[in-house]
Parts: structure tokens; C-alpha cells; sequence
């Protein structure tokens, strides 16, 4: 940074011109890793999005697991209930034959 300071520029002719050469090459130095920082932005970019999309498509898949396992317990409840049902009513039903049973 001492060197820009220390630089001196005269005008001539509409023109201005330093005294230190290299000033045009570091510009064009540090265009060139500006166009090399960009071209890594971009690809970086390209990699977080396809991230951000598997871990989109990973999320979605548990959520769709997990609804549907909660769709097959509502399900095993269900039938279950039926079943037990289905076996009270049998047992009420043979209880009656058995006291009937008896007065015959």
C-alpha cells in the first residue's frame, strides 16, 4: 500500500500517467483472479443447490415413510378392534348356548 502513496502522476496532454509500470499488470492480476474466484462461486453454487435439492428428496422421503407408518398403525388399531369384537361377540354368543344349555 506504501507504493501507491508514494506514486506520482502527472498530466499531459489530457492524459494521466503514473510513474510506477505496474500498475496495469496488477489490474489485469487482479481481474484475473476475480474471474478465477467467480468461476469457483459458480461452481459452488452448483453444489449447494444439488445439496439443498438430495436433502429436499431425503426429507420428503421420511416424511412419506412416516406417513404412511402412521397410516398402517391407524389401520392395525382398526382391525384389531374389529377382532376383538368379533371374539366378545363370539363369547356372548357361546355363553348363550351354554345357559340355554342347562335348561334343556
Amino acid at each position: 500500500m506504501a507504493s501507491r502513496n508514494s506514486e506520482k502522476s502527472s498530466t499531459s496532454g489530457g492524459r494521466s500517467s503514473t510513474s510506477s509500470s505496474s500498475s496495469a499488470p496488477c489490474a489485469r492480476a487482479k481481474a484475473e483472479a476475480a474471474k478465477v474466484r467467480a468461476a469457483y462461486a459458480s461452481q459452488q453454487l452448483k453444489l449447494k443447490l444439488e445439496s439443498a435439492r438430495r436433502d429436499a428428496e431425503v426429507q420428503f422421503e421420511k416424511t412419506r415413510i412416516d406417513a404412511e407408518l402412521e397410516v398402517l398403525n391407524l389401520q392395525c388399531e382398526a382391525e384389531a378392534t374389529v377382532a376383538e369384537a368379533q371374539v366378545l361377540e363370539m363369547a356372548d354368543g357361546f355363553k348363550v348356548k351354554v345357559v340355554l344349555s342347562c335348561y334343556i
